[in-house]
């Protein structure tokens, strides 16, 4: 390919003739669906911003078609060859004679969506502005062969993608299991066992003990927040921990908010210490569990965070990994089972069964724990990163083959 000329994405194959997309592409509005059926074998699927969410009996059109997102989840094109509806926060699009569909997907997949999404609460495109953006476009037969060679590329690269975040699943998994098999039977496979008289739980050491969670640990929660308000927040001050920092293997004490003294002293019997365990109580978020390991500055909590700090019959880091456990975590999800708002209750938690070795006995579990599973996260975000750099690189190889930065026309002979 000798000779290029320039366009917005850069240089491209001289021969390529250089166009508005609205010569190859029409850009449609969606429509709101009028009629709703349940998915079977003749239902049409309904497209949002987000992908399919309900299904029809009628077509708004039929045949390939790039989509993507008017509104909301923008810069997300999917290619579709069905009969199928749109709404109208997703456009589909129409295709000229002379343009091959596909071609055209791995072109929006590449589109500079940035330039014209709206910086609004809610971010938008308008469907002239895309039609309106210069493009330089191969011939017909450049087109298909290079959706082709795309197509066989991505599909390997999609395919090792599943492939590892199957493996990361199997990895929580046995992250799960372990932990859940390590607070219930132990780490000695040669002790003596007894019925726990707990269907989910079966046998536990004979020398563990049962309890509820009351006689080994005070629980603590706000009931509201007197009347906070978000602009009551302020640059410096005490850290206010919400569900979100409790996600991953340790408290984020980095992206908080702060709050005053005065209401950070309202509620003295939640200011955290070192050891407390933390437990989501409300909403989406229920049941996620952390333990303060360290605390970098004085610290409370929202109303949607229970405090569990530990008597001496406990240790807080088994306590948190029992409290993680699939038994504990099986028996919130039942609890919150057909609620409108899934909350827990104090008085719920305060029944909850604990099962309890002697503290020597957690300690060395905890500590277990700690390092086999620091191992797991450890190998789950490597292989993050792997899928990370094959998203990476599919996203750069759809962007050099589709503006013809590497020539894929000897893909031709293998088809």
């Amino acid at each position: 390919m000798s000779g290029y000329k320039k366009i917005w994405y850069g240089a491209t194959p001289a021969e390529w003739k250089e166009q508005k997309i609205k010569y190859s592409m029409k850009v449609k509005n969606g429509k709101e669906v009028s009629t709703e059926v349940d998915n079977g074998e003749d239902a049409i699927n309904v497209y949002g911003s987000g992908g399919i969410f309900k299904w029809t009996d009628k077509q708004l059109y039929s045949g390939e078609s790039v989509l993507f997102g008017r509104k909301g989840t923008i810069g997300k094109p999917l290619f579709v060859n069905e009969a199928f509806w749109t709404v109208d926060t997703m456009y589909y699009t129409h295709f000229a004679k002379d343009a091959y569909p596909k071609y055209f997907y791995y072109l929006m997949c590449v589109f500079p969506w940035n330039i014209i999404t709206t910086q609004t609460a809610l971010p938008s495109v308008v469907g002239s502005d895309i039609e309106n953006f210069n493009c330089s476009v191969p011939q017909y037969r450049i087109q298909k062969i290079i959706s082709n060679y795309l197509d066989s590329k991505t599909s390997e690269i999609d395919s090792l993608i599943t492939a590892k975040e199957s493996l990361i699943i199997l990895l929580e998994e046995k992250r799960q299991s372990m932990i859940t098999e390590a607070v219930t039977k132990g780490l000695n496979p040669n002790v003596q066992m007894k019925d726990s008289d707990v269907e989910w739980i079966d046998k536990i050491p004979e020398h563990w003990r049962k309890t509820r969670l009351d006689f080994v640990s005070r629980v603590k929660a706000r009931l509201g927040w007197k009347g906070l308000k978000a602009e009551e927040y302020v640059d410096e001050g005490y850290i206010f921990l919400s569900t979100p920092n409790l996600k991953g293997n340790n408290i984020d004490f980095e992206n908080v908010n702060y709050i005053t003294e005065e209401r950070y002293l309202e509620s003295p019997e939640i200011i955290l210490e070192k050891g407390d365990v933390l437990l989501a109580k409300d909403g989406s978020t229920l049941g996620i569990t952390n333990v303060v390991r360290e605390l970098p500055a004085q610290a409370t909590v929202n109303s949607s965070i229970a405090v569990l700090r530990p008597k001496e019959l406990i240790d807080s880091i088994y306590f948190y990994y029992y409290l993680s456990s699939t038994y504990i975590q099986d028996i919130i999800n039942q609890i919150k089972g057909g609620m409108g708002v899934p909350h827990l209750f104090q008085a719920d938690i305060k029944k909850f069964l604990i099962i309890l070795p002697p503290v020597s006995e957690q300690k060395e579990i905890a500590k277990y724990l700690d390092e086999q599973v620091e191992n797991l996260d450890s190998l789950i975000e490597t292989i993050k990163v792997q899928i990370q750099k094959l998203r990476d690189y599919r996203q750069s190889l759809i962007y050099e083959v589709v503006t013809g930065k590497i020539d894929a026309r000897e893909f031709e002979i293998v088809l």
